[in-house]
């Protein structure tokens, strides 16, 4: 049983794990890696925002280096629906294994704080590395574990 990350030294949009589901979307401008979009009106992709719910998101921007080429968008990117990958964290947060994920818009990091965007996703293992945390990205909404006495 895993008890920490993979890595070490973590950069976020890396996929961990074989056999993610990795889809192409088209963007009309610069998404980091390792972020969660949606779709806009136009199907492209867009970054997540602080008023969206569990459903706007359809994935992670997986890294991809083809050289020291200058950005023309649009442009085709690689976005994780299903699958592990590594992401940027809030400095102030020590995950558990199998905890919910949400989204810090403003700050563009992945957290526990309950009180930001939700996304499909619960951490992969504990703690921290790096500014980056490890999560499994999932189809289905994550449903939380029951806590007793509640």
């Amino acid at each position: 049983m895993q008890t920490g990350y993979i890595e070490q030294n973590m950069i976020a949009g890396f996929v961990t794990r074989g056999g993610a589901d990795i889809k192409s979307i088209t963007a009309t401008v610069a998404i980091g890696a390792g972020l969660p979009v949606k779709q806009d009106s136009d199907g492209n992709a867009k970054l997540l925002e602080s008023t969206d719910g569990l459903d706007a998101m359809i994935g992670v921007v997986v890294r991809f280096h083809d050289g020291w080429t200058l950005q023309v968008f649009p442009q085709e990117i690689g976005v994780l629906s299903t699958g592990y990958i590594q992401v940027p964290a809030a400095a102030s947060i020590t995950p558990k294994r199998n905890q919910a994920v949400y989204y810090d818009a403003t700050n563009q990091v992945f957290t526990t704080d309950n009180t930001k965007v939700p996304i499909r996703a619960v951490f992969a293992a504990n703690g921290i590395a790096d500014g980056c945390a490890e999560i499994q990205v999932t189809q289905q909404i994550v449903i939380p574990v029951k806590t007793t006495g509640s």
